[in-house]
């Protein structure tokens, strides 16, 4: 009947059994909680308003894999043929791009993929050789049968013997 929005004031108390890891600046809160759906139940809080009733009706959080994907990108390499013939080939070496902000390869994967050259003949001869990636012993870390990723890919790199 023409009541200012100001007669209602506070806010609402919104509890759930999911698990929160932490409220980023964003306003994004972050859930730890295995993916599924999860009560929603709301109370008073400091929610108050004069003449007016309130109702309060449970409400479902559902947390979903994510459609971000993760890859396994070796790292590029030069080296010359001097260094190669006196010390051997560097080590191959990757990271792992695609993680939201509050995940870790620790905490997101586990085991290790397979680095592997190809086209080399084991004489340091000059030359531009594919490093690949595959999946090894590397794996999602799954809750619930499920994971916070689509899936992994595995990317490719070179060496360059100079």
């Amino acid at each position: 009947n023409g009541d200012p929005s100001s007669v209602v004031t506070g806010t609402p108390t919104i509890t759930t059994s999911a698990t929160i890891r932490a409220t980023p600046t964003y306003g994004v809160v972050v859930y730890t909680s295995n993916v599924g759906s999860y009560t929603l139940s709301p109370t008073w809080g400091s929610l108050k308003a004069a003449n007016y009733t309130f109702s309060f009706q449970p409400g479902t959080l559902t947390l979903i894999t994510s459609s971000a994907s993760l890859t396994v990108q070796p790292y590029s390499r030069w080296v010359s043929q001097a260094t190669c013939k006196a010390s051997g080939l560097p080590s191959l070496v990757y990271k792992i791009t695609g993680l939201l902000n509050w995940d870790t390869q620790a905490s997101t994967t586990t085991g290790s993929p397979t680095l592997a050259l190809t086209g080399y003949a084991s004489n340091c001869a000059r030359g531009t050789y594919t490093i690949t990636s595959a999946p090894g012993t590397l794996t999602l870390d799954k809750y619930s049968g499920q994971t916070d990723y689509n899936g992994i890919n595995y990317a490719t790199a070179t060496l360059t013997i100079y």
